[in-house]
């Protein structure tokens, strides 16, 4: 079965590859920052998993 179908065990962690795999493809701009987040659907509380600005590199 393809990885791409498979669940995941931890949700943090299932973030964390989709923004991996979103800054990785060759299309996206490098400059632009991507977060990843987790919403508690019972408070909805916001959790942030990647701090996308920890990555960006800014220009002077």
């Amino acid at each position: 079965m393809s990885k791409l179908l498979t669940g995941f065990l931890c949700v943090e962690e299932s973030v964390a590859n989709s923004v991996s795999l979103i800054k990785s493809h060759p299309l996206f701009p490098k400059n632009i920052s991507v977060h990843g987040m987790v919403n508690d659907h019972d408070t909805g509380k916001l959790d942030l998993v990647i701090d996308g600005y920890k990555d960006i590199k800014l220009t002077e």
